[in-house]
């Protein structure tokens, strides 16, 4: 919550109207007129084919506040203007306002994979013994991060979600929310196009260690924690590694598939030496990395281990995520959020360990990996083959070079290849079968759940 006072105070803006706004009250910012609520800041931003500035009239039909960096605006009667240099700055300014006013601890979350999932698992660990707020969906860029920030109220704790796809992103955002806490899931070949090498993209992930005071990382990952220890020889920030190996602080042993069910079961070694069962019911042994981080959070907050365990075992999973769904007499595995070359493998790797009957592999291209983008598909399509999938339909261009790698050698599987997702649609209802075990996944510009809708 802010008023028109702190608007100025956060962005240095200039309040163009006559009316008294000392009683307005706001719950947040919006950049979507179409969706504003009354009690909302409205504050356009200018983009490549719309600029929100011809909206205003329109907003203030709604809500009663809005930004503007346009000159010669007029607020009408009841509403107010704040006038500023520029609206994006502005809200960056002012969600980072808003995040110094509270004297909570702050979590923040990055890495390559399971950003969202990590997110909503360290909500609900955190959950267990804070009111805590966390990031809007996956709202988790320069736009999205400070919005979600303006909409902090009385929460004690709060989680957050950062993306990066360009050198400098964790620092802007970590400028912005003044993270005590992150949590660096993974690094792979992800955004390559924007980065350019897998060395930019590390050392940008790890901008986030230039703040948090305390880290907890995936010790699972060499070419993670190798960094992380090196860049820490001069910060001294208190370490956390999790994961499966010896050197990991938070441990789960014992992994094991449960029985009718597409989850996990371990054994937990706490950092302080205490043991602990996680049962996790979502699908993906990484799933574990993940359960693993947010009980970390947990116990660096203090919490009792006991709720935060059963915390994750109610955990059910995020939309579009790995999700398991049986129709038709064959189980369907949905993983339709986007695509990357570590992200794929853990699926395929899924399909072959959830498979009854015949494993069907409907893929996508894998977008936004710059010039390594042939070397990681058709890596892939090696992949598929030594797996012995059955049955693989690629979806896109890029794709077609896994489907031609998949054939070579030795292999008992059929190929198919489709332009789009309606395409492939129709390949796979020709060839899939009762008992088959059938995974969708692709970036998200293929729209690849036109596969099944």
């Amino acid at each position: 919550m802010f008023t028109v006072d702190d608007i100025v105070k956060a962005t240095g803006g200039k309040v163009l109207s006559d009316n008294s706004t000392k009683e307005l009250l706001l719950s947040g910012a919006s950049i979507d007129s179409r969706t504003l609520k009354a009690d909302e800041l409205f504050v356009p931003l200018k983009g490549n084919n719309v600029d929100g500035h011809d909206f205003i009239e329109t907003a203030l039909g709604k809500a009663c506040c809005c930004l503007s960096s346009r000159d010669g605006v007029k607020p009408p009667k009841g509403t107010v203007i704040v006038f500023v240099e520029d609206t994006l700055k502005a809200l960056q300014s002012l969600g980072a306002y808003v995040r110094a006013s509270k004297k909570i601890p702050v979590i923040a979350i990055t890495g390559t994979n399971g950003k969202t999932t990590t997110k909503e698992l360290v909500y609900r660990v955190l959950s267990t013994g804070y009111n805590v707020f966390k990031t809007m969906g996956n709202f988790n860029n320069h736009i999205g991060l400070p919005m979600s920030l303006s909409k902090l109220n009385d929460e004690s704790a709060a989680v957050l979600e950062m993306g990066a796809s360009v050198a400098g992103d964790i620092e802007l955002l970590c400028n912005i929310s003044r993270p005590d806490i992150g949590i660096v899931t993974n690094l792979g070949a992800g955004h390559l196009e924007g980065f350019g090498d897998m060395e930019t993209l590390r050392k940008t992930k790890l901008e986030l260690m230039d703040f948090a005071s305390v880290m907890i990382v995936n010790g699972d990952d060499n070419y993670l924690i190798e960094e992380v220890i090196r860049k820490n020889n001069t910060l001294k920030r208190q370490l956390l590694p999790y994961g499966f190996s010896s050197r990991c602080a938070m441990r789960a042993e014992n992994v094991e598939s449960l029985t009718n069910s597409t989850g996990f079961s371990a054994r937990v070694v706490f950092p302080d030496g205490d043991i602990k069962t996680l049962i996790t019911n979502i699908p993906g042994v990484f799933n574990v990395h993940n359960a693993l981080s947010a009980l970390s959070a947990g116990f660096e907050l203090g919490l009792n281990k006991d709720d935060m365990t059963e915390a994750v075992s109610e955990f059910s999973g995020v939309p579009l995520r790995l999700e398991i769904e049986r129709r038709d007499g064959m189980l369907l595995i949905k993983d339709l959020y986007n695509s990357n070359p570590a992200s794929t493998k853990a699926a395929v790797e899924e399909l072959c360990r959830l498979k009854s009957g015949r494993t069907v592999a409907v893929l996508g291209d894998m977008l936004e990996l710059g010039t390594e983008s042939e070397k990681f598909h058709r890596e892939l399509g090696r992949l598929l083959r030594l797996k012995g999938i059955d049955i693989f339909i690629a979806v896109g261009s890029l794709m077609g070079l896994a489907s031609d790698e998949y054939q070579k050698g030795e292999s008992s599987g059929v190929a198919y290849k489709a332009d789009n997702a309606k395409a492939a649609a129709e390949i796979l209802n020709t060839v899939v079968a009762q008992g088959d075990t059938v995974l969708i996944k692709g970036s998200r510009a293929l729209k690849m759940e036109g596969v099944i809708n």
